[in-house]
């Protein structure tokens, strides 16, 4: 804590901020602390409010930017601005450069989800890479307030209305009980330069729109208290949010039938048994958790998803966004997070491979085995096939329109799509099965058959292991 014979002499508005940072308990006495500044006011009044405390607190500070590169020299200009301004003060900087415009493009988001999501990511990198404590991010009460009715109009439930939170896993948000009005009075008594971002002041993005149509209108209307009321509705929501959050974990083991990457599947009876609003905190959990979803379900979502689980039929299924697939079997709910169309990978005989979108790891290599020292024992995850029928090189793909092979134990071809019917693969999950193809042949459905044509026999000379192993 700061003597407050110390804090006696300090300017009103660092009192109440060191206030807030105490109550919540954002970092301790010798930490180590990545500031996010953009170069705009509130990044630097955050950056001069801890350069005031940080020899009391002894903490170690550090300035990291992101270059969006979305406004072409004035965003250079910003950069240099904020690595002038860490200069200045002595503290280290970590910068990135990065083309968000072509990562919306590529990942099919918009230029705000996409923005957030390369600045959160390179945020993570660094604060691990680095080993600091946290990354500090500028929002202040006016952005909680704007957060709220966005997440408001969004339909977004209890957990979009509480807002951000002080602190989240490695973020925290210092600035949450100071407005904005607060923060240009403390820039003026510190005469703090800063550079002015003029995207800001348009209505093409959401939270723009929000600030400057509703926000402001609202404050002229009803003064600097209407932002307070909102920020304190969202508390008294995130208090009630934690409450449930501490219900849902007890309960979480008897409904949760099964958990591996990319696939969550529940009990429907168990599921349905406790009261709606567990059941949506649930869900919450699992998107955000296991899925790492980028942002809030909305409304119309959970009751989608609580409508499959209470009528749907067995086989049907809802789709959230284009990610995400909600499938009922019966008596079971699987939440899936769908594969994006892998490439294919080349294959070395003698050396492991990964394949990361199947959560798998490849090993193909020769053996200096009998064929009647080979012990088939019904092990789908291993096969042993002639190596001389084998046109190399050998490639790993994902299903292709068309494919067909001829599935040990048959004489004839088969189209792959009606192996998966016969073999029962939900259809959810075929494009995660990887292929072995030497030419223009499917040698292995991985996990599930031999091509007939590759098998050993009484001719073979030269036999080669194939294998796949589950990772985590």
């Amino acid at each position: 804590m700061i003597l407050w014979k110390v804090i006696f002499f300090m300017n009103e508005i660092l009192k109440k901020w060191i206030q807030f940072v105490n109550d919540h308990r954002l970092f301790t006495r010798g930490d180590k602390i990545l500031l996010g500044v953009s170069g705009g006011i509130d990044s630097v009044v955050m950056l001069d409010l801890f350069l005031q405390i940080s020899n009391y607190r002894n903490l170690k500070l550090a300035v990291i930017h992101v270059n969006h590169s979305l406004r072409g020299r004035s965003a250079d200009a910003d950069e240099q601005f904020v690595r002038n301004l860490a200069r200045n003060f002595r503290l280290s900087f970590f910068g990135l450069k990065s083309d968000v415009k072509y990562y919306c493009k590529k990942h099919r988001l918009s230029i705000e989800t996409g923005a957030r999501e390369v600045r959160f990511r390179f945020f993570n990198q660094m604060r691990k890479r680095l080993g600091y404590d946290s990354v500090s991010l500028a929002h202040h009460a006016d952005d909680q307030a704007e957060t709220v009715l966005m997440h408001l109009m969004q339909g977004s439930g209890l957990r979009g209305l509480r807002g951000m939170l002080p602190k989240r896993d490695s973020i925290i948000h210092p600035l949450l009980s100071i407005t904005k009005n607060e923060i240009e009075k403390y820039s003026v008594e510190r005469k703090l330069n800063y550079v002015v971002d003029k995207s800001n002041y348009g209505t093409r993005y959401t939270r723009n729109k929000i600030r400057l149509e509703v926000i402001q209108p609202l404050k002229k209307q009803m003064g600097e208290s209407v932002i307070h009321s909102i920020c304190r509705s969202a508390s008294i929501v995130s208090e009630s949010e934690l409450y449930l959050e501490y219900e849902v974990n007890k309960i979480r083991k008897n409904v949760i039938v099964s958990c591996s990457e990319g696939e969550i599947v529940l009990d429907i009876d168990r599921f349905l048994h406790y009261f709606k609003m567990i059941q949506k905190t649930l869900l919450i959990q699992i998107f955000e958790e296991f899925f790492h979803f980028k942002r809030k379900l909305r409304v119309n979502e959970f009751d989608r998803i609580l409508n499959l689980a209470k009528s749907g039929k067995s086989g049907s299924y809802i789709e959230i966004g284009k990610q995400y697939r909600i499938v009922r079997t019966k008596k079971k709910l699987s939440l899936i997070r769908n594969i994006d169309e892998w490439p294919s990978i080349s294959v070395e005989i003698n050396r492991e491979v990964a394949l990361p979108e199947c959560h798998l790891k490849f090993r193909a290599e020769t053996v200096n085995l009998k064929q009647s020292a080979i012990s088939f024992v019904g092990n789908k995850k291993v096969e042993y096939l002639d190596l001389q029928k084998v046109s190399l090189p050998l490639v790993i793909r994902p299903m292709k329109p068309g494919d067909w092979f001829v599935p040990l134990g048959m004489q004839g071809r088969k189209k792959l799509q009606d192996f998966f019917v016969d073999e029962k693969v939900p259809f959810y999950k075929r494009s995660s099965i990887p292929l072995l193809v030497g030419g223009n042949s499917i040698i292995w459905v991985m996990g599930h058959r031999l091509d007939g044509r590759f098998r050993l026999d009484e001719t073979t000379k030269k036999i080669l292991k194939v294998e796949i192993e589950e990772v985590a």
